[in-house]
């Protein structure tokens, strides 16, 4: 039997009868007390006691393990406090386990709790389980505490005014009698509270549960750290995720500014992707006129919000709206922008952020421009176009204000640099195209001169045609014309002789016979027939002539024909005649040595132009030739190379071209003819016509003092065209 006094220790041991009922049943189990074992016997074992006593103690550090264990199992916030609240209680046996949570300015509120069926939840109550005031939380005012202090509200021993509204009177407001109440410390900072309570005044907190709650206080601050580093993580992921996402569009965005040179794809693209970027409202480009006064270039605005290009238009006035803004004095002051070398983040401080319009001090002036532009908050940088203030780069946020991170000022840095760059590129751009329009335009000049050019020399080389041509023609036309005077008169005198045998009788002979001796009947009979041959060979002279003259200028073959190469040359010899038989006392000799050629496609008229000149240099360089021992000759020769080429040389055998000379004869206007004796535009043009128009090749073997020798190869179908065939 167990005496009275030895059943108040075992009852002080316990928080309520329960636990004292659940002691009794202990030590009846192990035999220290029968079940009929009431108080009024007072013998027990104390090495019973102490055996029960210990058993219960290793079942609270079992619970306790389990519900550390079960902490630590979880990093989720929510899922942790659930669980502790609940094994807390039942371990406890409360009727309330809760816990509370400080925020920085130690304001508060109760985040979880566990409750047994007769008490009133504080979270779901009507009044609210917040502390606005950190004053009335009612705990010690430092936040740091180390090492831990254990703090027991008692709820009938602290009176209720000098409480205020605490965690404590909370408890108390929702049927707790009495409370315990540990830290919750997250590191060496107060996170909150970890409260006991139950509604039974007449419960004692003994040491023992005091220390399980701190226990579990100090593993609810290990779990705190543990999500808090856990947040961190996640945060610092999600934060390089989204850099990395950043900077992956910002390549791409820099990628596409750098592919195109059209300002205003540039803009268009720029705009849009920045806009997705920093996910704001608006991203538009303002452009300085020269007086500072500006307008909106460009935007991409999100839909449902005005766009300012619009409205810009139906109000001018709005143009030069942004320079009301007071933080642009300062930049419009400098306009330089910062050094090239210099650190994103460092260029950024030109840069201007405003997370709220309103807030902003601004004057009601700039306000009702920014309440035009719909905008609650706005970035700005600067874009420079080399070492001049462009303009500048604009995100807006419409639907609210917003706190403009580091990241977001140091992109659009980086995007302005970029439209800086394509600016300047645009420029050069620009000035290229206008240098191409000149120089296309100076090239047409050109084009147009060289044409006229080459149709002086043309006409050059026809005016020495032209004086062979006259005279090659004069001297039957003199021959023709001298002749006529006799045929007229022999012919008058025929027709006299007819009309008189008409009137005379034929026996009147005498008559007939003086007329016959008078007009020498015999040499009229005679001279005629000569003289009208003479007259056809003379005529014949002429058709010849201008055969030649048409075989040489094909006036009327503008296209590519298919042409006897051996006929162009002749006719052109033909039209030479005068001069090679004037030069050189006719001594000038010329050897012509044609291979069987095919017909060739060829521009006709420029072909024999070309040869007209070659032709036209060798009686030059044989005319030079004041005494030679030797013959002039020229000598010209045809053949055939290949299947698809054919070869024409010209040769003379003058003084020869000088070797410092020679790498220029096919310069145009390059001659060392005196001047007035050719433009230096006859081998050029004739170069350009063989290699260019025909695709073949002019070259030329020279040796001073032995002569010169130009070759002319041509393919024998042309350029592979549609071609006219004659």
């Amino acid at each position: 039997m167990i005496d009275l006094d030895r059943w108040e220790q075992l009852r002080s041991c316990c928080r309520d009868e329960a636990a004292f009922d659940r002691l009794k049943q202990i030590l009846s189990e192990t035999g220290a007390i029968s079940p009929t074992d009431r108080p009024s016997y007072p013998k027990s074992s104390p090495e019973a006691l102490a055996l029960a006593k210990a058993q219960l103690q290793i079942q609270r550090q079992t619970a306790l393990a389990s519900v550390i264990a079960r902490i630590r199992e979880s990093l989720d916030l929510n899922d942790i406090f659930n669980t502790t609240t609940h094994e807390l209680r039942q371990l406890l046996q409360a009727d309330r386990i809760a816990i509370y949570r400080f925020y920085s300015d130690f304001s508060g509120e109760f985040v979880a709790e566990s409750v047994g069926s007769l008490s009133t939840p504080i979270l779901s109550s009507p009044s609210g389980c917040k502390i606005a005031d950190r004053k009335n939380v009612g705990y010690p005012a430092s936040v740091s505490l180390s090492p831990p202090k254990r703090v027991v509200f008692d709820g009938n021993s602290l009176p209720i005014p000098q409480k205020g509204l605490s965690p404590a009177q909370i408890l108390e407001e929702h049927g707790s009698r009495t409370s315990t109440i540990v830290p919750i410390l997250q590191g060496e900072f107060l996170w909150g509270l970890l409260a006991a309570s139950h509604s039974d005044a007449d419960r004692t907190w003994h040491p023992d549960e005091v220390e399980l709650l701190e226990h579990v206080s100090v593993n609810l601050g290990v779990a705190l750290k543990q999500a808090e580093l856990l947040q961190r993580t996640q945060r610092q992921a999600r934060q390089l995720a989204k850099a990395a996402r950043r900077q992956q569009t910002l390549t791409v965005t820099i990628e596409k500014i750098r592919r195109s040179l059209d300002i205003d794809t540039i803009f268009e693209t720029t705009t849009h992707e920045v806009r997705k970027l920093l996910d704001v409202d608006r991203v538009a480009v303002y452009y300085f006129n020269p007086d500072w006064s500006g307008q909106f270039v460009a935007e991409s605005v999100a839909e449902g919000w005005e766009r300012l290009l619009e409205l810009q238009a139906a109000a001018p006035p709005m143009q030069g709206s942004l320079m009301a803004c007071p933080k642009m004095q300062a930049l419009l002051e400098n306009r330089t922008p910062p050094p090239s070398d210099e650190d994103p983040r460092d260029r950024s401080r030109q840069a201007f952020t405003v997370q709220d319009v309103d807030r902003a001090g601004f004057d009601d002036a700039y306000r009702s421009v920014l309440k035009l532009y719909q905008c609650r908050a706005y970035a700005i940088v600067p874009i420079y176009q080399g070492d001049a203030l462009w303009g500048l780069l604009a995100a807006y946020h419409n639907a609210s204000p917003r706190r403009w991170e580091a990241a977001d000022v140091e992109l659009l840095v980086q995007i302005s640099e970029h439209l800086g760059v394509a600016l300047q590129q645009a420029e050069l751009l620009e000035q290229t195209r206008m240098q191409a329009r000149r120089l296309a335009q100076t090239l047409q000049d050109l084009q147009k001169t060289q044409t006229q050019l080459i149709h002086s020399e043309k006409m050059a080389g026809l005016g020495q045609l032209v004086a062979g041509v006259a005279h090659e023609i004069n001297n039957p036309i003199n021959f023709i014309y001298g002749n006529l005077t006799y045929v007229r008169d022999y012919t008058q005198d025929l027709i006299d002789l007819i009309q008189l045998y008409h009137e005379e009788k034929p026996e009147n002979i005498e008559r007939i016979s003086e007329k016959v001796e008078e007009i020498d009947l015999e040499f009229i009979v005679e001279d005629l027939p000569n003289l009208i041959s003479s007259m056809k060979t003379g005529t014949e002279r002429i058709r010849q002539i201008v055969r030649s003259l048409r075989i040489f200028s094909r006036l009327d073959e503008a296209q590519k024909k298919t042409v006897d190469i051996h006929e162009g040359i002749d006719s052109v010899l033909w039209l030479l005649k005068h001069r090679i038989e004037a030069s050189h006392n006719g001594r000038i000799k010329v050897i012509k040595k044609y291979s069987k050629l095919p017909r060739v496609t060829c521009y006709a008229a420029e072909l024999n132009q070309v040869l007209m000149n070659l032709l036209n240099n060798a009686l030059d360089a044989l005319n030079d030739l004041k005494t030679s021992d030797r013959q002039p000759t020229i000598a010209i020769a045809t053949e055939q190379i290949d299947e698809e080429t054919i070869a024409i040389r010209i040769a003379d055998n003058g003084s020869g071209i000088p070797e410092r000379v020679k790498p220029r004869i096919f310069d145009p206007f390059f001659t060392t003819k005196a001047p007035g004796k050719g433009t230096g535009l006859g081998l050029s043009v004739s170069y350009q016509i063989v290699v260019e128009n025909h695709g073949g090749e002019l070259s030329v073997k020279t040796k001073p003092g032995v002569g010169t020798e130009f070759i002319i190869e041509i393919p024998i179908r042309g350029f592979p065209e549609d071609l006219e065939v004659s």
